[in-house]
């Protein structure tokens, strides 16, 4: 989480991701690299926030993403 957290640091401690800006798209990057040896299914709503799951759950759960 502490390499996410420095994507996009702000001065005051906090942190900036505008959507579609390089930042945004470091850490979507970052955050799909660590979800990958879990899962390959990821999806994107419309306003572009990423959902995934792992294969074992989704495997497990007759409503994954009200298919």
């Amino acid at each position: 989480m502490i390499d996410l957290a420095k994507i996009g640091a702000t001065l005051e401690g906090g942190v900036s991701r505008v959507v579609a800006s390089e930042e945004d798209r470091l850490g979507r990057d970052l955050l799909r690299s660590w979800a990958s040896p879990l899962t390959e299914d990821f999806h994107f709503d419309e306003v572009g926030n990423m959902f995934f799951c792992s294969l074992w759950f989704a495997a497990r759960s007759s409503n994954y993403f009200n298919r």
